[in-house]
């Protein structure tokens, strides 16, 4: 990049263990949106097999947790330990990204040079004839002062479904109510919301697509639970902002809701992860 290594180096020097990522604003700032739709800090850990974070929100409903691999990225390197560990607020790590262009026909290219103190996030623009380079010093977070990373549970759940990520993200978007009923009905993942208002009740019930066939031996029939519309908008605003190109969905009766999601660029996946969202209150089947 053109001028970054001098304005790096007129920053701060990298103290003792550190990684630098080479990537573009077309990766980085789709990556960044998982975990920002769900909190404001989190720890980031940089290891061999890349870019590692698991957090959940202040109240406990959502979880996230995603693994970047070293191949989404043009260069990727960790020097002078076999992990680097950091806390970060996302929400201006998320704003010092957002300059990096990430449209069909611009792809400005992102470094970070991090170590345990700072974060360094340096963007080139080119232009007709020149090139803008901007580097923004991010100071990082004492790990031990954020949430203790949590541990995402492997749940055996009733049915899974296969689904696009663009309709599941649609239907979604189509609930008008404060909570939704996700769950099968016969072979069906169904989402339904019913909303009271001053002069009528509006419900609505949406097929999604099929459900796969189930997971468990011996399957609740109709397996729902009732969830925050508040957490699922967020939960597909982040899968949608990700370009994530799988998604499957899983869930039992009054079970948690899981989200496992992929992005791959042809047969390399870039990155992989799953949100996790508890359920809001007891429900019946879906009908």
């Amino acid at each position: 990049m053109s001028g970054s290594t001098s304005q790096t180096r007129f920053f701060s020097e990298p103290s003792g263990e550190s990684v630098e990522i080479e990537t573009s604003g077309r990766t980085i700032r789709p990556l960044m949106a998982l975990p920002t739709v769900l909190v404001d800090e989190a720890k980031l850990r940089f290891d061999a097999g890349g870019l590692h974070t698991t957090a959940v929100d202040p109240a406990n409903v959502g979880m996230v947790g995603i693994n970047a691999k070293p191949a989404a990225f043009e260069g990727y390197h960790v020097d002078g330990a076999d992990d680097v560990l950091i806390g970060v607020n996302l929400t201006r790590l998320k704003s010092s990204l957002s300059d990096a262009r990430l449209g069909k026909s611009t792809d400005d290219p992102v470094e970070l040079d991090i170590d345990a103190t700072r974060t360094l996030v340096s963007i080139d623009r080119e232009y007709d004839v020149t090139t803008l380079s901007r580097t923004d010093e991010l100071l990082n977070i004492e790990p031990e002062s954020i949430r203790q990373e949590p541990d995402i549970p492997n749940l055996e759940l009733s049915y899974r479904a296969e689904l696009d990520v663009d309709a599941f993200c649609d239907a979604v978007d189509y609930i008008p109510t404060d909570h939704v009923e996700l769950g099968e009905f016969d072979g069906h993942l169904i989402l339904k919301g019913d909303a009271d208002g001053d002069e009528m009740t509006r419900s609505t019930r949406i097929d999604v697509g099929d459900v796969a066939e189930p997971i468990t031996e011996t399957p609740t029939e109709n397996a729902s639970s009732i969830f925050s519309m508040s957490y699922l908008r967020d939960m597909a605003k982040g899968l949608k902002k990700a370009k994530v190109t799988s998604l499957s969905v899983r869930w039992g009766e009054e079970f948690p809701l899981m989200l496992d999601f992929e992005r791959r660029d042809d047969e390399t996946v870039l990155y992989e992860g799953r949100y996790m969202l508890a359920p809001r209150i007891q429900s019946g089947g879906a009908e």
